[in-house]
């Protein structure tokens, strides 16, 4: 059951319903992965070091899940460094992520967090975008348990990246070759672990209502 849910007028109850289906994918994701004591893994490609652990090594190219839960698939022959740690790997905290995220959208932007949130919007909503994502997390969670569904909380908090416009969204997505980013207004990218979305300029302003839904 769905109640006292923020919501956002125009098209925004769209993405709030791929915010759930995130989500949604990703605690079901969670159930089935059993949290253990893997190595911490440095791979050198270039002059780039990357930390993380191995999720599948065959031979042609390693996935490496990184400690902010981006997910990096790299080709064996570009690898020319390997070393175990000896560290078992953790996944960053809110804290170091947001740090990351506060380097990252510098201007215009501010961050806010919890334990499962790291939310990134425009100067004065980002506080109202973290309430959102707490209202759905919460409502999703109490609907699957209620139902006898065994759900974990997840792995790595998730961010949140509301950009200021259509322009802005669609910058992003060409910065990091999404393919077809015109034909959406939002996203849940796996590799980096994000949900993406823009605000509708003017018009996008915050509300609150109240809809249960059962």
């Amino acid at each position: 059951m769905l109640t006292n849910t923020v919501t956002i007028c125009t098209n925004m109850n769209i993405k709030f319903l791929m915010i759930f289906a995130a989500i949604l994918t990703s605690l079901i994701l969670a159930c089935g992965t059993v949290l253990g004591e893997d190595p911490l893994l440095e791979l050198k490609v270039a002059n780039q070091k990357y930390l993380g652990k191995r999720l599948i090594h065959d031979y042609e190219k390693v996935v490496l899940m990184l400690r902010d839960g981006e997910i990096k698939v790299i080709p064996l022959s570009t690898i020319s460094g390997f070393r175990k740690t000896g560290e078992i790997f953790k996944p960053y905290g809110p804290l170091q992520m947001r740090t990351e995220l506060e380097r990252e959208f510098i201007k215009e932007y501010e961050v806010k967090s919890n334990n499962e949130f790291i939310v990134v919007a425009p100067d004065g909503y980002a506080d109202k975008y973290l309430t959102i994502c707490n209202d759905v997390q919460r409502s999703f969670y109490h609907y699957f348990v209620s139902r006898g569904f065994k759900l974990r909380e997840l792995e790595f908090p998730l961010a949140v990246i509301i950009l200021k416009d259509q322009q802005a969204f669609f910058n992003y997505g060409k910065s990091r070759d999404i393919k077809e980013i015109k034909l959406l207004s939002g996203l849940y990218h796996p590799s980096t672990n994000r949900i993406v979305m823009h605000q509708e300029g003017k018009e996008a302003k915050l509300s609150q209502s109240f809809r249960p839904v059962s």
